[in-house]
């Protein structure tokens, strides 16, 4: 029994074991054979000793199936992340096996990045310090985190991924008596970080005038502004819904529009037709992508609407007189040159026969010119008869919408003097009457004949300023009483003293002395 004590203890000193290894000794003694220790299953140490005689002869072999110190690195396939959170954290899962609970060991990681569907730097922050990670692990360690910086842009676009790959792991210190085994599980040593956006465009259509969607009168196109409240990091395209008066465009309507990537806004043009006379409506409507990167918010459908230039039309002159016989040249004026030619109707009224004129054409007014001209004729007969009066107005119903009447200008007078009467009759109440409701009202003619209002008025201003004269008169005379006229300078100076002498005499009487 002693001697297999000694041989215990030489087998222990030779392979260092320690309290923390299991040891299986087999002796063999006089052909018996002694099993001292236990089986444990970490660990196994198999010693073989042999005694004859005296002689001890002791064999080992160690059982190294299994590291005694080891550390195995795997990495979970996915990370989600939203951009907001300014950071994707990577988790490493580690385990470990040390055969002294107490100690620590110093590895670095050797990692590498590939952009995926991101765009570099512009996603994720600069990893010049990630590619080479020091961490220590201990037996007590079972995951390490770090994290990987991701940018927060305004930019509007999908879910984007990039690779974070395990590619070594070095032990750069070891504190444990033996070797540390260091492994990386298969198909478990990269892990996707999915980046998910937080930023949407919302996009508008707007009028691109400064009239609220009203398309001022002669435009000859109209710009329309799409807009999105974010940038896009691709060309979206926004597909458009026209409706209504859409014969006011001349060529092909844009079935969609695109707003290019990195850009919040973009428009396009719409030709109008010429010579546009009515009043008429369009909508157009946007319509979010199918791809959700953007939704229609705010103003989604913009309406136009166009306006027509309204024109004033009247007659240049108040009068015209016309013998029988002869024709007269009546003229019109427009405020404005017209771009779209158009009619005005004349009609007529007063104590005139209407066969002792001509027809009264219709004014016509063509592109460009501002001034139309009719002739009035009026027929000879041989009747002896007193000037006769018409008033010609300009019919406002039957004039384009956008042509209007002024109010100042709408009627003329012509008079119609007998072939054998030269003078110029005065204009009768019958031609100067209330005119039928669909003309304008003509405007008034003053009569060249004094008032009664107007004489009285003159009376006073005849007595008023007679009046004004004979006080002005009295106040002369009064004043040349108190200084009497002298006939040269001298004498006016010796009566100026003289009264000056007599008003001091006259204050030296009030003056006491004490």
């Amino acid at each position: 029994m002693t001697i297999l004590t000694i041989l215990v203890l030489l087998v222990c000193n030779s392979r260092n074991v320690r309290a923390e290894e299991t040891t299986n000794i087999i002796g063999t003694t006089n052909g018996e054979e002694t099993t001292i220790g236990t089986t444990n299953d970490e660990e196994t140490t198999n010693i073989i000793g042999t005694t004859n005689g005296g002689e001890t002869t002791v064999s080992g072999v160690m059982d190294t199936s299994k590291p005694v110190n080891f550390i195995n690195i795997s990495m979970r396939p996915t990370v989600t992340v939203e951009e907001s959170e300014g950071f994707a954290r990577l988790t490493l899962d580690i385990t470990t096996t040390f055969m002294l609970t107490t100690v620590s060991e110093t590895i670095r990681l050797e990692l590498s990045y590939s952009d995926g569907t991101t765009n570099g730097v512009n996603d994720f922050g600069s990893i010049s310090d990630l590619q080479f990670v020091t961490i220590v692990v201990s037996a007590q360690t079972s995951m390490h985190n770090f994290n990987i910086p991701i940018i927060d842009d305004a930019i509007v676009e999908a879910s984007e991924m990039f690779e974070v790959s395990l590619l070594n792991v070095d032990v750069l210190s070891s504190h444990l008596q033996s070797d540390v085994t260091v492994t990386m599980t298969n198909g478990m040593t990269t892990t996707d970080i999915i980046i998910q956006d937080d930023d949407t465009g919302v996009v508008g259509i707007h009028y691109g005038g400064s009239n609220n969607g009203v398309i001022p009168p002669n435009s000859n196109e109209v710009v329309v502004i799409v807009t999105s409240s974010n940038p896009f990091d691709r060309d979206v395209n926004i597909d458009l819904l026209i409706s209504g008066d859409t014969n006011i465009f001349s060529g092909s309507l844009p079935p969609s529009v695109t707003i290019p990537a990195g850009s919040t806004s973009t428009s396009f043009s719409l030709n109008l037709q010429d010579g546009i006379q009515n009043q008429q409506s369009v909508s157009i409507q946007a319509v979010a992508p199918t791809d959700g990167l953007a939704t229609v918010g705010g103003q989604s459908t913009v309406s136009l609407v166009t306006s027509v230039a309204i024109t004033v039309i009247g007659f240049t002159r108040p009068s015209y007189t016309v013998r029988e016989g002869q024709a007269v040249g009546v003229s019109l004026f427009a405020n404005a040159v017209p771009n779209v030619a158009f009619q005005a109707e004349i009609g007529i009224f007063g104590n005139v026969n209407r066969n002792e004129i001509g027809a009264v054409p219709a004014a016509r007014f063509t592109i460009g010119q501002s001034f139309a001209f009719i002739s009035i004729s009026a027929r000879l007969d041989s009747i002896t008869e007193t000037s006769e009066f018409v008033t010609l107005f300009i019919d406002s119903t039957r004039l384009p919408v956008n042509v209007t009447v002024d109010s100042n200008s709408a009627t003329t007078i012509i008079t119609i003097l007998d072939s054998s009467n030269s003078g110029n009759a005065q204009p009768t109440a019958e031609s100067r009457r209330t005119l039928p409701a669909a003309a304008v009202t003509p405007v008034p003619r003053q009569s060249s004949t004094l008032s009664a209002a107007a004489i009285v008025g003159i009376v006073v201003g005849i007595i008023v300023t007679i009046t004004m004269v004979i006080i002005v008169a009295c106040c002369c005379l009064f004043y040349s009483s108190l200084y009497p006229s002298r006939s040269n300078t001298y004498e006016v100076a010796e009566y100026q003293n003289r009264h000056l002498f007599h008003r001091i005499n006259r204050f030296d009487e009030n003056v006491y002395f004490i």
